[in-house]
């Protein structure tokens, strides 16, 4: 298995995984909706993307930001958050992901950082299970709300 960054070439698979990950958590993202906002997250200044490949497959990406705007319960700034990750399902639970999260650690004490933040929405029990092996912890659980005026 090989960790490699993001290049332009790598648009469509990025689309194609990010698809499925919203799929899977039954989102209400239209496929040409999350197309158009991709194309803008791959020209983000501070946002990282990252793929599993394994032979020629690619079975999990990484799509990280470094925040300096508020992050909700953060004691420090910036920080890495994990906008997105997504594991093919043959590859969940088989720990291709501790090795990553291993050198993202190291790779923020590099650079000052203290704190990796993700979320999760709650439904999504896989998620959360994935995060605690991982060593994350639970900071707390949210609900939104709207109104329409």
């Amino acid at each position: 298995m090989n960790i490699t960054p993001y290049t332009q070439d790598d648009f469509e698979i990025f689309c194609a995984l990010s698809w499925k990950l919203f799929s899977e958590n039954d989102t209400d993202y239209d496929y040409e909706e999350l197309v158009d906002e991709l194309r803008d997250v791959v020209n983000w200044e501070n946002y990282w993307i990252y793929f599993a490949v394994d032979e020629s497959e690619y079975i999990w990406f990484i799509y990280m930001a470094q925040r300096s705007d508020y992050v909700e319960w953060s004691s420090s700034s910036p920080v890495w958050y994990i906008e997105w990750v997504y594991v093919s399902p043959e590859y969940r639970w088989k720990w291709v992901a501790r090795s990553l999260f291993e050198a993202w650690k190291k790779r923020a004490k590099e650079h000052s950082l203290a704190e990796i933040w993700s979320d999760t929405w709650l439904a999504n029990t896989d998620s959360q299970k994935f995060h605690e092996k991982l060593w994350f912890r639970e900071e707390s659980r949210l609900v939104h709300y709207i109104i329409e005026v």
